[in-house]
């Protein structure tokens, strides 16, 4: 998405401040347990158990790129609601849920993150930096972008909001977000790539209750066209013309050229 976003490597690279995460970015090394992921995380799918061991593992060797938090009492002014979610937790994750999962499975005690407050200046900013991170993934799933989306514009107060956030126009918005009036079973369709996401959305515009056959009918289509195919003989080839030595080139007559490359032979 295009807009103002929370560049993780501008935050890692900046310098340290004595004043924890308040003016600069703090690099930490935290226990787990002091640790809690945002719950506006769109990110639906994080792997398989033993995906997200193999996972920490690699972190363990080396982590590239911490996670980033702020504080609890931050976190909190924006959503005083999310109280009973935190839990004792001093810092909330906005992005990096993947390490801090793939560092519980595989048995890891501490993660490294960045500590920055400017994260949650508001709640737009906030929610940016959780949806960054998914964005700047190469394997985004559109229903988890679309949630993301989703989770703005109720945060938000409307989808103007968010258009302007992002310098787009709410139709924009409502394009994105229009993936989530499909069914629970063609969102996870979309999700594995078996349904083109322009096709979803021609689904999703749908009434529920007619969006099942849509699909089987999109099926259906595409397998005749796939017999079609199958079935339709190959275009022959163009034969290459063989030159007979016995005949003239074409635009001459059978005589032998004479001198001053006139023709000697017989004239027609």
């Amino acid at each position: 998405m295009a807009g103002r976003r929370t560049s993780l490597a501008s935050l890692a690279g900046q310098k340290v401040d004595d004043v924890p995460g308040k003016s600069d970015p703090l690099l930490l090394t935290l226990p787990l347990q002091k640790l809690v992921p945002t719950r506006f995380n769109p990110r639906r799918n994080f792997g398989s158990q033993e995906d997200l061991k193999e996972f920490g593992l690699k972190l363990k060797k080396r982590q590239l790129q911490p996670a980033v938090v702020v504080s609890r009492s931050a976190y909190l002014k924006l959503w005083p609601e999310e109280e009973e979610n935190v839990g004792d937790a001093p810092y909330v994750i906005a992005n990096g849920e993947r390490r801090y999962r793939g560092s519980l499975a595989a048995g890891l005690t501490t993660l490294n993150v960045v500590h920055n407050e400017d994260v949650a200046k508001s709640r737009a900013d906030f929610l940016d930096a959780v949806l960054a991170e998914n964005n700047d993934r190469e394997d985004l799933d559109p229903i988890e972008r679309a949630l993301g989306i989703e989770t703005m514009v109720a945060e938000l107060g409307g989808a103007d909001k968010v258009a302007a956030h992002y310098g787009k126009t709410k139709g924009w918005v409502s394009q994105q977000r229009k993936l989530l009036k499909l069914t629970a079973e063609l969102q996870d369709l979309v999700s594995s790539g078996e349904i083109p996401i322009r096709i979803a959305r021609d689904i999703a515009g749908l009434p529920t209750a007619e969006q099942a056959a849509a699909w089987k009918a999109e099926l259906q289509r595409r397998k005749e066209e796939q017999q079609r195919r199958a079935a339709a003989p190959n275009p022959p080839r163009p034969r290459k013309a063989k030159t007979d030595s016995s005949e003239p080139p074409p635009g001459r007559s059978g005589g032998v050229p004479g001198p001053g490359g006139r023709c000697c032979g017989r004239r027609s």
